[in-house]
């Protein structure tokens, strides 16, 4: 049965997992159980994808977030930053590449930005990434488990070359890529619109290359 909290959780969970790796179970095993409707599936799937974006036992046996391979796939949350109640719509950054900081003298410089795991995009690479999945993908899923959930109904990358074309003063607008999805699934929209989902998950494969 899906879990509403994670006091709910069996004890072999909460017992092992810190409380931001049990939050993740907890979500990935709801959305797998809506799926299989089979208690032990989804708990399979949960332990398996938590591996996946990133989590593994250490030395003493705690799990911690695991350092990456060079090339592996990469797992972002980023907020929601609008939603539509009445078309079902969701709106925001998929991922920043540089954002605009004010230095003392008042002047804005372009600053690249660094995710939560430590990691940095090219905008070039950021538009080739966007470009794919708007040609060949266009689909939202719930939790990298269910699919056909949501369909991409914006997308528009904001590199400094397009900001100037629009006549975006320097200092606003990130250099990154925003995007919106129409919500199809009545059960992802209800947990949309209670805060239970209040971000994007984007998941995807990178090489990584040192920065000097």
């Amino acid at each position: 049965m899906p879990y509403k909290a994670n006091k709910d959780l069996p004890e072999g969970v909460r017992g092992a997992l810190p409380a931001e790796a049990q939050t993740t179970w907890r979500t990935i095993f709801n959305a797998a159980f809506a799926q299989y409707e089979e208690d032990d599936k989804a708990s399979a799937t949960a332990w398996a994808k938590l591996k996946e974006i990133g989590w593994s036992k250490n030395e003493d046996g705690k799990w911690i977030k695991k350092e990456y391979a060079e090339f592996t796939k990469f797992h972002l949350n980023v907020p929601i930053s609008k939603i539509s109640d009445e078309k079902k719509q969701v709106f925001g950054w998929a991922s920043i590449s540089q954002e605009w900081v004010k230095k003392d003298d008042g002047a804005f410089v372009l600053s690249d930005m660094v995710d939560t795991q430590e990691d940095m995009i090219d905008p070039d690479d950021l538009e080739e990434m966007a470009y794919k999945f708007t040609k060949m993908y266009r689909e939202g899923g719930e939790m990298h488990i269910r699919k056909n959930c949501a369909t991409m109904v914006e997308s528009m990358v904001f590199t400094l070359e397009k900001q100037a074309a629009l006549g975006i003063p320097e200092g606003i607008v990130p250099v990154g890529w925003w995007i919106g999805f129409e919500i199809s699934d009545d059960s992802v929209w209800e947990n949309v619109k209670k805060g239970t989902y209040r971000a994007f998950s984007i998941e995807g494969s990178a090489r990584r290359e040192d920065v000097v």
